[in-house]
């Protein structure tokens, strides 16, 4: 797992993805999914799935290519609130 910064919306930040990712790609590192939240979560963010995808298209046409999983997560009744600083996703 790495972890990725997220904006102060709580969102994946697409600059560090993106700055991730090709340090994957120098490192002939394989990535397997990157994994976005486009439910409600406790911050009450959404990934920008779009983005996500722009880059996974960016970066296959340099030869990476990756799974984008859109979780849909629906916590948000719950009590318990979890803070995070960053999103991770598989590699």
């Amino acid at each position: 797992m790495i972890g990725v910064q997220v904006d102060p919306g709580a969102r994946v930040d697409l600059k560090d993805l993106e700055s991730r990712l090709q340090t994957c790609l120098e490192n002939v590192q394989p990535v397997y999914a990157v994994v976005a939240i486009i439910g409600s979560t406790e911050e009450g963010a959404v990934d920008p799935l779009r983005g996500i995808l722009k880059l996974r298209q960016e970066f296959q046409s340099k030869g990476l290519s990756f799974l984008v999983s859109g979780q849909y997560q629906s916590d948000f009744t719950s009590q318990q609130r979890i803070t995070k600083d960053r999103l991770y996703w598989s590699s």
